[in-house]
This record gives structure tokens, C-alpha cells and sequence, in this order.
């Protein structure tokens, strides 16, 4: 090896080990944000997350990489159900992958999704193959306006968690009820606390607590709650949480499947 090739790779093997320490402290200091920040606050993070999240390069390896269509206990759910028809909102759709392939089962579908750039591919891709989903550019948080529209509403890919604040995920929860038909359900999976928990996160968590009990801090911190690279998590610690939350807001549950991380309400 040259003198210049062993420069060169000890400059890239030093920056790699900046990078990562970089990393790490920024992975630190995102981890108290949850007990630091509102729950609006957390959430206007999570729309930048979201809204830099997609680009079209991004977006296309995706759609190459990624024609799974469903998950399995997605199509377990919609087979059972007998969800072949009639209309569904899918909240926080991304490129599409969940509304286009229940198009593709003969329902119409409506997407809202915060990036535009993942909008407009998910619209290009279901004109593609004549799916009939249209594609909406919102908060997932602020619902249509149309009353009683839809049969179902789908909120996949764990977003229930990523609703920041008990109170907060509870009253979204409770006014779903205003786009659903009579009788219309909602379908939502969330994140299940697995059984170990690292060090790290446990560790985060004590520390979480202490710091939301300063001046200003969020007084809707709750164990569970976590935040990376700007993304707002809530990590439901068991079963009994996840039904009372549910409960509170005024639904009724048909399903819920713990270990799964899903569960299919309706509303009294």
C-alpha cells in the first residue's frame, strides 16, 4: 500500500468514527425530546420528518424494491372482514403502498399523506395500473371534511404510535367517527413493548421521567414514548394500556391483537 492510499483510507476510517460519534449524540439528545417538547411540538416534528422524508429517487427504489402490496395480518383483516367494496381512508398513505392494493380489491380509496412528492407517485401509480385510489396531500391529523363517508378507516405501519400524547391520539381517535358510515370501523395498528427492553431505552426513560417534571417540560410524558431522528414513537408497555386508550375515546373493540400490534374498532 501506497503512502497515499493509506492517507487516504486512515481519513476515511477517521471520519467514519466522527460520523458515528456525531451520531450517536444526536441520537442522545433526541432521545429526551419526548419529555421536553408538547405533544404539538413533537408532532410538528414528525410532519418535517415526514415531509423531507420522500424524494422521487427515493420513492422509485421503493416502488421497485417493495411490491409487497399488503401485510399479511392487513389482508387477514380485509379478507375476513369481507372488505371488497364500498370506501376506505387510508391515513398517512406514503407512496401508496396500502391504498393501491386495496384498490386493487375493487374498494375506493382515498389517500392523505403529508409529502407531496410521495402523493403525487402514489397518484401516478395508480393511474398506472387503473387502481381506484385518489391521493391527497394533509395532516394526517386533520381529517376530511366530507360527514359519514367512509366504510373503513386504515391507519397502518404502526402511525397510531406516532400520534404524540395520550389526549391527543385520544380525540383524533374520537372524531374518526365523523367521516365513518353507520356501523363503519377503523382499523389501526400501533407499537407493542417487546418483552426485553434494551439498557438504553430503559435508561432513557428514567431520565425521561425526571426531566418532565421541570418548568415547561411535557406533563403528557408517559413511559414509552420516544423520539429518533425526529420521528415521535409510543411504545404501548402492555395490553391493558393499549384496550383503556382505545376505550377512553369512545370505541369499541372488535379485535385487538396484541402481539401483532393491530386492532379493528367501531363506535358505540
Amino acid at each position: 500500500m501506497s503512502v497515499f492510499q493509506f492517507l487516504v483510507l486512515r481519513v476515511a476510517k477517521g471520519l467514519d468514527a466522527v460520523g458515528g460519534l456525531f451520531y450517536r449524540l444526536s441520537s442522545v439528545f433526541h432521545g429526551f425530546l419526548p419529555a421536553l417538547l408538547s405533544p404539538t411540538q413533537l408532532q410538528g416534528l414528525m410532519r418535517e420528518h415526514y415531509v423531507h422524508l420522500y424524494t422521487e429517487a427515493f420513492v422509485a427504489e421503493v416502488l421497485y424494491d417493495q411490491q409487497d402490496g399488503l401485510h399479511r395480518w392487513e389482508k387477514e383483516v380485509l379478507d375476513r372482514n369481507r372488505m371488497n367494496s364500498g370506501r376506505i381512508l387510508v391515513l398517512g398513505s406514503g407512496w401508496g403502498r396500502e391504498a393501491i392494493a386495496i384498490a386493487q380489491r375493487g374498494v375506493s380509496v382515498v389517500g392523505v399523506e403529508a409529502n407531496a412528492i410521495a402523493v403525487r407517485c402514489a397518484h401516478r401509480e395508480a393511474q398506472a395500473i387503473g387502481a381506484p385510489a385518489m391521493f391527497l396531500q394533509a395532516d394526517l391529523l386533520k381529517l376530511p371534511t366530507d360527514r359519514e363517508w367512509f366504510d373503513c378507516v386504515l391507519l397502518s405501519q404502526e402511525m397510531y404510535s406516532a400520534i404524540a400524547g395520550k389526549s391527543q391520539r385520544q380525540t383524533w381517535l374520537a372524531n374518526l367517527r365523523c367521516v365513518l358510515r353507520p356501523n363503519g370501523t377503523v382499523i389501526l395498528s400501533f407499537l407493542p413493548e417487546r418483552p426485553q427492553v434494551s439498557r438504553k431505552r430503559s435508561a432513557f426513560r428514567r431520565v425521561n421521567m425526571m426531566l418532565a417534571r421541570l418548568p415547561g417540560a411535557n406533563l403528557a410524558y408517559q413511559p414509552g414514548d420516544d423520539c429518533c431522528g425526529g420521528h415521535f414513537l409510543h411504545w404501548f408497555q402492555d395490553e391493558a394500556e393499549v384496550r383503556s386508550e382505545l376505550v377512553g375515546a369512545g370505541a369499541r373493540i372488535h379485535e385487538l391483537n396484541w402481539a401483532r400490534g393491530f386492532a379493528m374498532l367501531t363506535y358505540s
